[in-house]
């Protein structure tokens, strides 16, 4: 039967299943606890994966930190850790879910941004760095010791932030250092102008301004001079020198600008008389004289003179003069009595007509001559071929100037005479120069060898030269004699005597007959070719006295034979001296 056989066969099932549900049970529990195994393996696997990329990350970080890497970057990049770490699910760390939660791909993106942050912050400093350096050189233009070149290496091989950062404070340091500077600069400067003090600048230009505007001896210049120095040195410091420097700077600027001031009436006057030898009713005393004396020529002249017009042009310049203000005076004080004193000298009458062979020279046409001449003239001539001694003015007493010379030579040979020894080596090595050169120092010596004053007085005596006073203090230059004197003493020297030796004579005659070149003028510019002259000169400067111009000789040849002394004073200058004993020698030459 078919239904039986379907019983049995579902009661065999059921008997078979009533059999199976324990295995079954224990199956499928057995199949959870593998399932539940592989989950739990999974989960741990995800979070140790977590664990070692979040390990690998902290470690960058901290290298990171080390370098230099700016702290807001590291702060913000261990925040998105953070949050990755304590994310949860259902309270389970989403660690542990691993890709399901995006874990992975989270952690691997916070990788790559901790791998690129190194090189994205030191790209940034070095950014950072390059602005400031290139600001901090801007802003100190010419007094920066930093350049581009060096801002380009600092920023090329820095290898870590820290170095770069380390740079950037220095450079921010300086560069706010140098504003803070020219602030300080500004307030106490008066604000700036190209950064310097403005209150510098406008006193500096305030005295160069007035220092372009003065004139000649103004007090102050000298320190004012020195100030506009030391305050362009100074506008050319660093800011901060400018600072430091500023209060001792305008001490100075606005003491010179202060000082700096015209002279006064009274100061003025007192340069003009020290620059004219003194002052006559505030009028410079030489140009005073030199008009005077001018006049005086003037009115002995007539306009035959040569010179003449220049001579009252000179004169109405001189007036002209006298009538300017004081500081005109002082700075036209060279030029007037140049042109006074020239028109002087070149203002001389026609060449005179020499009387010839008439003996005495002192007549009309030489009297004449000196009438037109300032100068004061003594003359005395002995002529040995007619034992005549002709005299002009022979009653005033000159200073010799270097004329003594010859009564230094004669004394100390008269001495050696008494003595009857030669004169010393030293002697005679100093006596060539006194003659020949006119040295002074030479003549100095040998006047201290002949006993000074004594021992030239002593010869006076004894020559009979009682004119003649010896000068005080070792100024024998100033020695006291007069033409008749002189003359006497070169009888001495040229004619036989109980004086002085022939020996003697020739000796002195032998260096008189070769003077210098240069001092070939006065007894010798009479003589002619043929003639043997003997001579010495002299000539001093005596203040407002003008120059003494002497020349005293001996002539021999062409028929004469004398010796002649021409004494001068009150001559204007040299060479006007010159000039009038040169025609004094002239007359006496043609006379004898």
């Amino acid at each position: 039967m078919i239904t039986p056989h379907i019983t049995d066969t579902r009661t065999s099932i059921r008997s078979k299943k009533k059999g199976a549900w324990p295995w079954a049970i224990a199956a499928s529990v057995l199949g959870m606890g593998v399932v539940g195994g592989s989950v739990g393996l999974w989960m741990h696997q995800n979070a140790a994966e977590a664990l070692t990329t979040e390990t690998q990350i902290r470690a960058k970080l901290s290298r990171d930190k080390a370098l230099g890497v700016s702290s807001s970057a590291l702060a913000a990049l261990r925040l998105e850790l953070s949050h990755i770490q304590t994310a949860r699910v259902l309270g389970i760390p989403t660690a542990y879910f691993g890709s399901l939660a995006h874990v992975p791909y989270e952690l691997s993106t916070l990788q790559s941004h901790t791998t690129q942050l190194l090189g994205q912050d030191m790209q940034y400093e070095r950014r950072l760095a390059s602005t400031w350096g290139n600001r901090l050189i801007h802003a100190e233009g010419n007094f920066s010791t930093l350049s581009a070149s060096q801002i380009q290496h600092t920023v090329s091989t820095a290898t870590r932030p820290s170095q770069l950062s380390a740079q950037v404070k220095t450079w921010q340091s300086q560069y706010q250092t140098w504003n803070r500077t020219l602030q300080q600069l500004s307030s106490v400067g008066g604000g700036l102008t190209q950064n310097q003090p403005r209150n510098v600048l406008k006193t500096k230009s305030a005295l160069q301004s007035r220092l372009n505007d003065a004139g000649a001896y103004w007090q102050g210049v000298s320190p004012a001079k020195d100030a506009l120095t030391q305050a362009t040195t100074y506008l050319a410091e660093a800011p901060s020198q400018e600072l430091s420097g500023y209060r001792p700077m305008m001490s100075t600027l606005s003491a010179a600008l202060q000082g700096l001031q015209p002279p006064t009436a009274a100061q003025l006057l007192q340069v003009l008389g020290q620059i004219s030898h003194g002052l006559e009713n505030n009028q410079p005393q030489d140009v005073v004289g030199a008009i005077s004396s001018l006049q005086a020529q003037l009115g002995r002249a007539t306009s035959q003179w040569s010179g003449y017009s220049q001579a009252q042009a000179a004169v109405a310049a001189g007036n002209r003069y006298l009538q300017s203000s004081t500081l005109s005076q002082i700075s036209g004080h060279a030029a007037i009595l140049q042109q006074l004193n020239q028109a002087a000298s070149q203002l001389t009458a026609p060449s005179p007509t020499f009387p010839v062979g008439v003996g005495n020279p002192f007549g009309s046409a030489f009297t004449q001559y000196l009438a037109s001449r300032q100068s004061v003239v003594s003359v005395a001539v002995y002529n040995a071929n007619t034992g005549v001694t002709y005299t002009y003015n022979p009653g005033l007493s000159f200073d010799t100037a270097s004329i003594v010379k010859a009564t230094i030579m004669s004394t100390l040979l008269w001495q050696s005479q008494k003595a009857g020894t030669p004169l010393t080596q030293s002697e005679q090595s100093l006596m060539i120069p006194m003659i020949e050169d006119s040295s002074n120092s030479a003549a100095t010596s040998l006047w201290d060898a002949a006993g000074r004053s004594a021992g030239i007085g002593a010869f006076l005596q004894a020559a009979g030269m009682t004119a003649t006073l010896p000068g005080k203090g070792g100024y024998w230059g100033l020695t006291k004699t007069s033409a008749v004197d002189q003359v006497d003493l070169l009888k001495l020297l040229s004619y036989p005597n109980n004086v002085l030796s022939p020996a003697s004579q020739s000796y002195a005659l032998n260096l008189m007959q070769h003077v210098i070149g240069w001092e070939a003028w006065g007894v010798s510019s009479g003589p002619t070719q043929g003639s043997t002259v003997a001579l010495k000169n002299g000539w001093l400067p005596i203040g407002a006295a003008g120059w003494e111009i002497n020349s005293v000789g001996h002539v021999v040849g062409n028929g004469r034979n004398y010796v002649v002394a021409i004494l001068s004073h009150n001559n204007p200058s040299e060479a006007y001296g010159i000039q009038t004993v040169d025609t004094v020698s002239q007359f006496v030459w043609n006379a004898e």
